[in-house]
């Protein structure tokens, strides 16, 4: 009996380990095709980065002449690139190292050569954070707002050769959630929103007082746009209004740089349609366009594109575009996706009625261009991942994402933009021509344009910055000039490699004539600089010119900056 016993504990230990060895060959198995599957992932990756590097310098009309290096440390991460007189431009960087006195911030006045004409560091008190800077009349002007003390504020000034005219500290009688910031001939121009409600008020240097601008502080109105023209000395705040009906409109007021409200203005857009947004042009003779996205409810989902047109605050038209009505606005999506759309779109007119299409569109100022004016706007889907934990990493600042992140709520990840839409009008309101091109590689947590947009005669170029890619478009009175190009952002010298990941202080944005500028920091290797560790891994703070033209490129020119 014992044996019998004795043989059935031997058998069962061997099925048991016979079971146990299955057990690790299907462990090891899910393992192996688990990195297969991750390799295989990787590698796919690396095609789709190999096929972008392929698509390198595609364009006969975009160039990258120049290029300003300056070297950063690990910790610096806070730019900010001010556009100043003609061509010049101001970088404003904060070190972040602390010394007697405050906080070491450094400010770079490069011109149009990409040569930096100074360097000066200034120590700002480590309490002070940077809200807003303007440039007027050979001033860079700078407003920090103290975290420690209640309301105060300090305003630096720096002169075009860099020294520092002014560092004045005010206090505001009540707290504002500043929006927009713009330099006068006197003062500094603050609008925002108190307790939710828009507020607008002038800072006087001299008599250092805070003027409030009357007509503002209503409940049914929020500050949307601000213009400003420095030809005329004047500005327009574009309010959005809630009018009887529960629809919105947009309400325009005017006033010279002394706070002289000289013309108010507010469209009127029927019982049927609600004005979701609106950008206006600057004063001139009277006459102000504004132009924007409307929908058929009180909602964000918008049906298309309105433009009107005032003369001495008396509207003379309201002209309003469906979607369906533009002729290239879902080229974006391919001839194929395109053709069904358009015909689909046709066989709804043939019935007598209108296509229904649903976008949301963050729409850029109008540019003016003798008697055309431009529209760009950008189409944005709002995007949400799972629920959250209860704790929030939301952005602060404005624009940012309004959700608290409580358990069990879907949450904010980011606005994803689809595509951009270019749209010139004349001056009775007529479409002269459209165009949009496909920007789906941006997500942003802030809504702002991410597209640049320079116009020059009748031709117009569509630009953004995808990681080190500049992706463009050239389109000449509707017309595709050069379809969509991608140039990999220039680098110094040959053999430079980027190394890391692509950091988020990085864009690109109009400058003068036919040029646009990029910017941002990035990590650079070079193995053939052997004998200079400077050179051969350094992390930079960049600008690169960009220029547009049919004719011959400007001679390549780079330079770079041993300013530390």
């Amino acid at each position: 009996m014992d044996c019998l016993l004795g043989m059935k504990f031997i058998a069962l230990c061997l099925v048991l380990i016979s079971f146990s060895c299955f057990g690790q060959e299907e462990i090891d198995s899910v393992a192996v095709s688990k990195r297969n599957r991750s390799q295989k992932k990787t590698e796919r990756a690396n095609r789709r980065i190999a096929r972008k590097l392929e698509k390198k310098d595609t364009s006969d009309i975009i160039s990258q002449p120049l290029r300003l290096e300056i070297p950063v440390e690990d910790w610096d991460d806070e730019f900010e690139v001010v556009k100043g007189y003609e061509e010049a431009l101001l970088i404003i960087q904060n070190t972040n190292e602390i010394e007697k006195g405050g906080v070491v911030w450094k400010f770079h006045l490069v011109n149009k050569d990409l040569v930096q004409d100074w360097s000066v560091e200034e120590k700002i008190p480590s309490s002070d954070e940077l809200i807003g800077y303007d440039y007027n009349a050979g001033f860079f002007f700078l407003l920090f707002e103290n975290e420690r003390k209640y309301l105060e504020y300090n305003l630096v000034v720096i002169d075009l050769e860099g020294k520092q005219t002014m560092n004045q500290k005010f206090t505001l009688p009540f707290e504002v959630e500043m929006k927009y910031l713009e330099a006068l001939d006197k003062g500094i121009l603050l609008v925002g929103n108190h307790n939710f409600r828009p507020i607008a008020m002038i800072y006087e240097i001299e008599s250092r007082k805070p003027i409030v601008l009357p007509g503002f502080y209503n409940r049914n109105e929020k500050v949307f746009d601000l213009v400003m023209d420095d030809y005329n000395h004047a500005f327009s705040i574009v309010l959005k209004e809630r009018m009887r009906n529960g629809k919105y409109t947009n309400r325009i007021k005017s006033f010279t740089f002394s706070g002289l409200l000289i013309q108010e203005s507010i469209i009127n857009p029927g019982e049927i349609f609600n004005l979701v947004d609106g950008k206006t042009t600057n004063l001139g003779n009277g006459v102000q366009y504004m132009a924007g996205t409307y929908s058929m409810k009180s909602s964000l989902f918008t049906r298309g594109i309105y433009v009107s047109k005032f003369v001495n605050g008396t509207q003379r038209f309201l002209k309003n575009y469906n979607y369906a009505d533009l002729s290239n606005f879902f080229a974006y999506r391919g001839e194929r996706v395109e053709a069904r759309i358009q015909r689909r779109i046709g066989k709804k007119k043939e019935k007598g009625k209108m296509p229904k299409f649903d976008y949301r569109l963050y729409v850029h100022d109008i540019v003016q261009k003798g008697d055309v004016n431009i529209l760009i706007a950008e189409a944005y889907i709002a995007k949400y991942g799972g629920s959250s934990s209860g704790f929030s990493t939301s952005p602060s600042g404005f624009n940012s994402n309004p959700y608290s992140g409580m358990p069990g709520q879907r949450v904010f990840v980011g606005y994803k933009f689809t595509h951009a839409v270019v749209m010139a009008f004349g001056s009775r309101g007529e479409l002269l021509w459209d165009n949009s091109f496909k920007t789906n590689d941006i997500t942003s947590f802030n809504l702002e344009e991410s597209v640049a947009v320079n116009v020059q005669d009748d031709r117009a170029v569509i630009m953004y910055l995808d990681d080190n890619l500049i992706k463009s478009k050239v389109v000449e009175e509707g017309k595709v000039v050069e379809g969509k190009t991608y140039n990999p952002v220039k680098l110094l010298y040959s053999g430079d490699e980027l190394s890391g990941r692509n950091s988020k202080t990085n864009g690109i944005e109009s400058w003068y004539d036919n040029y646009l500028y990029s910017y941002g920091i990035r990590r650079i290797e070079n193995k053939e600089f052997s004998k200079s560790y400077e050179l051969r891994k350094r992390r930079v703070f960049y600008l690169n010119k960009i220029q547009f033209d049919s004719a011959p490129a400007e001679i390549n020119s780079l330079r770079i900056s041993r300013n530390k």
